[in-house]
């Protein structure tokens, strides 16, 4: 059943059975277990804008988690209630939306969000209500590092992971890179870590002079930075930071030729469905190296979430955003049911250290002293499937992640400078 409240708040209440509502008590949901009232939690994430295609499918992803919850008896002995809000990916509509979420007191904890920028913004507005933000995507690397508090978590991997699986990715023999990404805090961030541990495997690595570019979000011509690119020619191009144009990047550089006579062109999160269905057989270009946490095709262990997605949904398969979208829910739930109440400040001490399950079938730790979790990535090359008839990711690579992450001491140190 869906309840319209506003352009940007939408409930939906997801139970097998009729919930009764009461008035909620203290801030952080203050019915206690054994009473009628749902257990709130909210997804925020973009349903309009650059990023809609990340936002629908994770509300999918969230909503199935909260079903199949309500299915298997609720949690704390009660139905969950699934709020949802649009960020319309600006950082000041997003902190409009989390605070309206916020007005209802007996909101536990809101999940969601794939803009680093609205990400960082939603994070300063969830500091000041003390409510619990757990990030399905928004891969800045500084979200959890410099910027973190105890209010934010971030259940997917973050741009400090995706720049080392590039880094270990990466053809051995670059010299030479120009890189290009979207002028906002993610592109920034995930291109600045990434030269930092390509350098680190080769020390003289050259950032090719005026081959650093920044297209708005908004931009979908990519064929001056494409000729501009051509003209350096470098060994090496990283487009991790590109996600609202790498399908044009990619679709209009194979048509000019670009990705011919370079080692490599990476991008981290290029391995998603939405990148991989927009591919035609002669778009594909050589080469290429891309990254996902749900890789295609899909293996035996996502297959039930796989499953699952599509039944729910007509078909439609789930993507990265999906999955993760899925488990952050899934998270959240879990650690209402450890904390045994539904108040704020003990879900947050359940969150610390909480084991989070992925429909991948792996687990990671959401370290308790910064809040991110310390799962890897999937790498592979970039390949056309002809019995599927679609593009997938081949000779797959699970990147670790041990010892990349920065230390409890090395976390304190960049939160007091």
């Amino acid at each position: 059943m869906m309840t319209e409240k506003s352009p940007i708040y939408v409930s939906f209440v997801l139970a097998l059975s009729l919930v009764v509502a009461a008035c909620g008590g203290a801030a952080g949901g203050g019915q206690e277990p054994g009473t009628e009232a749902p257990v709130k939690v909210a997804y925020l994430d973009s349903f309009s804008g650059p990023f809609v295609f990340s936002g629908t499918h994770g509300l999918n992803g969230a909503t199935l988690a909260v079903e199949q919850a309500n299915d298997a008896g609720g949690v704390l002995g009660r139905q969950v209630e699934l709020l949802s809000a649009d960020d319309q990916g600006s950082p000041e509509e997003g902190v409009a939306a989390f605070r309206e979420l916020a007005a209802d007191e007996s909101l536990v904890a809101v999940a969601g969000i794939t803009n680093s920028g609205v990400a960082a913004a939603v994070s300063d507005a969830a500091l000041e209500a003390q409510i619990p933000l757990v990030l399905k995507g928004s891969y800045a690397r500084f979200l959890t590092e410099e910027a973190g508090h105890r209010y934010i978590f971030r259940v997917s991997a973050g741009g400090r992971t995706l720049a080392w699986a590039t880094a270990q990715a990466a053809p051995s023999d670059f010299q030479t890179v120009c890189t290009i990404a979207n002028d906002f805090a993610y592109g920034h961030d995930i291109t600045g870590i990434s030269l930092e541990y390509l350098r680190q495997i080769n020390p003289d690595l050259e950032l090719l002079p005026g081959c650093e570019f920044w297209p708005t979000l908004d931009e979908s011509d990519m064929t001056p930075y494409i000729s501009a690119i051509a003209s350096a020619g470098p060994d090496l191009i990283i487009f991790s930071g590109l996600p609202a144009a790498a399908g044009p990047f990619i679709r209009q550089g194979q048509a000019a030729g670009l990705f011919d006579s370079v080692a490599a062109a990476i991008n981290a999160t290029g391995g998603s469905l939405e990148e991989l269905e927009s591919l035609q057989e002669t778009e594909v270009p050589p080469n290429m190296i891309v990254g996902s946490d749900f890789p295609y095709p899909v293996d035996e262990d996502a297959m039930g979430f796989y499953n699952a997605y599509t039944e729910r949904f007509g078909g439609e398969q789930p993507d990265s955003s999906s999955a993760i979208a899925y488990t952050a829910i899934k998270t959240v739930l879990a650690a209402i049911e450890a904390a045994g109440s539904t108040d704020r400040e003990a879900v947050i001490d359940a969150l610390e250290g909480i084991t989070v399950e992925y429909p991948t079938g792996n687990t990671a730790t959401l370290r308790a002293f910064d809040h991110q979790s310390d799962v890897g990535w999937w790498m592979g090359d970039l390949a056309w499937d002809a019995d599927a008839g679609a593009s997938v990711m081949a000779n797959l690579q699970y990147i670790e992640v041990d010892g990349v992450l920065p230390t409890e001491s090395e976390i304190d140190a960049m939160r007091s400078e």
